[in-house]
């Protein structure tokens, strides 16, 4: 994943109001969508069975972790709420916060500056009977 490749025609704006009360509009996908445009399987029935079990976990540079169900992306597809942007309406994201923030509406203190890594993780395997 490269900043740019969360631009062009399959990014959207994600409004975001600061502590200070000011809205800032970032430029970015759904971490859905990116997970899925990387070739992860959610969508099928088998897919979801095999991803029950996972999370995903996100890494700034300076250590700090969050983490999400896959479950939780899933079931919010259609108003997503976890974002990855690379750039505002006003350029690229300042070195100290970029080159790509995780962004969840709602929930600061999962949100993380300066991504550094995503990981799917699962937690165990749900074999077929």
């Amino acid at each position: 994943m490269t900043p740019e490749s969360l631009l062009g025609k399959e990014s959207r704006d994600v409004r975001v109001e600061e502590p200070q009360g000011d809205v800032v509009v970032y430029h970015g996908m759904a971490l859905l969508d990116v997970l899925e445009k990387t070739g992860l399987d959610v969508k099928t029935m088998a897919g979801q069975r095999d991803t029950a079990a996972t999370v995903v976990l996100g890494t700034a540079r300076d250590g700090y972790t969050v983490v999400f169900s896959l479950g939780e992306l899933r079931m919010a597809r259609e108003n997503p709420r976890v974002f990855l942007v690379s750039e505002t309406a006003s350029g690229p994201l300042p070195d100290d916060k970029g080159p790509v923030r995780l962004i969840v509406l709602g929930d600061r203190g999962r949100s993380a500056y300066a991504l550094a890594k995503i990981e799917v993780k699962a937690l165990a395997e749900n074999k077929k009977k």
